[in-house]
């Protein structure tokens, strides 16, 4: 992509432009690959938590990669016929998630909203020290039938232009307090909800702890896009 790219822009060429941005979409997948292989052999104990979060890392910058090259292409466009291809998303409304670690909560409220398959709504989370998915939040959610094993611990470094979400939701008032704050038209919230991977105790106090966290979760996210939309939010699956 980076090479054809490159190439697009040095000969002015908007079809190879438009060729290399439908790409971008393979390496998103191939991306989710990895890190579901990594998860899994984290899973099994074959792979040390200490290499899963820097081998996630590594994939996430490849994948990287091929967003600025994407970038590029839409550059070229513009340069040849006029169109600026970036208005095409600005339909698309982002909400981050952003708690200490990125391993639970934060991860949990990124599932939660895509799978309400909202049209236009996207949803990211990040954290502001990394560490790897905590597999009990995935396997309680793939219990609700949302799958999240596809998703990846990261830090806001790592979530293409983070500052330019609409929304960035902190989960607890330390995130908040780790939370940079950029300029412009970013809107700020604090949800004070319990992180369930910091609740000790037997199996159903630590099962009690995740079914709060996501009903809270969920009646959140429903309030925020029933605010945004001006409409309830009644349905939290598809």
């Amino acid at each position: 992509m980076l090479r054809d790219a490159v190439r697009a822009f040095l000969e002015k060429d908007a079809d190879l432009a438009q060729r290399t941005m439908a790409v971008e979409e393979q390496a998103n997948l191939l991306r989710n690959s990895i890190n579901a292989e990594l998860m899994e052999l984290s899973r099994r104990n074959q792979l040390s938590a200490a290499a899963l979060t820097p081998l996630m890392t590594i994939a996430r910058r490849y994948e990287r990669v091929s967003d600025q090259a994407k970038n590029l292409c839409e550059e070229v466009l513009y340069m040849c016929t006029g169109e600026f291809a970036k208005h095409k998303s600005g339909d698309t409304f982002r909400i981050l998630f952003f708690d200490l670690r990125n391993a639970c909560l934060s991860q949990m409220a990124e599932g939660l909203g895509n799978a309400m398959h909202v049209p236009r709504f996207q949803f990211s989370s990040a954290g502001a020290a990394p560490e790897p998915m905590d597999a009990r939040a995935v396997k309680f959610l793939g219990e609700k039938g949302i799958d999240i094993s596809s998703q990846a611990s990261k830090g806001l470094e790592q979530v293409p232009e983070w500052d330019q979400f609409q929304v960035v939701v902190a989960l607890g008032t330390l995130a908040r307090k780790a939370l940079p704050t950029r300029p412009g038209k970013t809107i700020y919230f604090t949800w004070p909800i319990k992180d369930p991977a910091e609740v000790e105790g037997s199996p159903e106090v630590v099962k009690a702890a995740f079914e709060t966290a996501y009903s809270s979760v969920e009646a959140h996210i429903k309030e925020l896009l029933g605010a945004i939309l001006e409409e309830p939010q009644t349905q939290s699956k598809p």
